[in-house]
């Protein structure tokens, strides 16, 4: 007498199967997720870095070292935030002006934005554990 169905061990092993694969699935999908997060952050980081090159470019060759040291707070949606210790802050920009770097009557202007992830990726870090987006550019006297 033949019987029809599924030992209880081909059930087992069909359910080990089943648990890697959807295992499998759920790391795929929370690297995927780990991801967009990280290229939200380093989009937003990059515009912030362009918007303030853009305002250094705007300002006379001679205030430019009125930048230098400029440091501002940003929220998730790159709003500006009154506090840097608050818990609002996501990104904090520095900006940094040398004079006469690499010629002279030419000025270098470095823009850095970070912001901790809390994520552990092997990324740009800054020296303090945090992620960090730099744009550098020259300005010209003439």
């Amino acid at each position: 007498m033949k019987q029809a169905g599924f030992t209880l061990i081909e059930v087992m092993i069909s359910m080990f199967i089943m648990l890697f694969i959807v295992q499998g699935l759920a790391m795929v999908s929370l690297y995927a997720q780990r991801s967009s997060i990280y290229a939200r952050r380093l989009t937003s980081a990059n515009m912030l870095a362009e918007k303030e090159l853009e305002r250094c470019r705007n300002v006379d060759y001679d205030n430019l070292a009125t930048l230098d040291g400029d440091e501002s707070c940003f929220d998730g949606f790159m709003t500006p935030v009154a506090n840097c210790a608050g818990s609002d802050a996501v990104f904090t920009r520095t900006t940094t002006v040398t004079a006469d770097t690499p010629l002279a009557n030419t000025s270098q202007i470095d823009v850095s934005v970070t912001w901790d992830e809390g994520l552990a990726w092997n990324a740009r870090l800054a020296a303090d554990g945090s992620y960090e987006a730099k744009v550098v550019s020259y300005i010209s006297r003439y």
